[in-house]
């Protein structure tokens, strides 16, 4: 699979090979995608057809088209308050208009932090597809630092 990050067109390219594993999960996403892309609307605000173009996107939104950022963050709001981890607190004025605020309790980059935070720094920088190393290191390298007391001790132990 051939793909760049983000918008810009000089972007690195990224590929990713194909193992088992991925065309497995590809297979399911695919299978998964003919039942939720929702028919449209005609003109006149009845009958349904399926929409007229589908996307090359392997994650579609509801009308069969890829996500916009914006559109990825609201599916994930969305979902996070279904399953009770996020929770609505009320509403505010953005730019004149009325925006629903929610309290999440992480974002998508946390999920990406979380999954470097698995990884030895190496396999974190060819994972998250990072331009320079230091990216990984400084910014999703949130593993804690684990202080074994009694290994302390016991090393003191051992040198008297």
């Amino acid at each position: 699979i051939h793909f760049r990050r983000g918008k810009d067109a000089d972007s690195r390219e990224i590929i990713v090979r194909w193992d088992s594993r991925l065309r497995k999960m590809i297979a399911r996403v695919l299978r998964w995608r003919e039942k939720v892309i929702r028919p449209i609307k005609d003109e006149e605000g009845r009958g349904r057809r399926p929409p007229k173009v589908i996307s090359t996107a392997l994650l579609l939104n509801r009308r069969g088209g890829a996500y916009t950022e914006s559109g990825f963050n609201s599916a994930r709001k969305r979902g996070m308050l279904r399953s009770g981890l996020a929770t609505f607190v009320g509403e505010e004025l953005v730019d004149g208009r009325k925006r629903k605020r929610y309290e999440s309790p992480f974002t998508f980059h946390d999920m990406r932090k979380s999954r470097a935070s698995t990884l030895s720094r190496n396999e974190a920088f060819v994972v998250l597809a990072h331009d320079d190393p230091r990216t990984t290191n400084v910014i999703y390298d949130q593993a804690p630092i684990v202080i074994d007391l009694n290994e302390e001790a016991n090393a003191r132990k051992k040198r008297r």
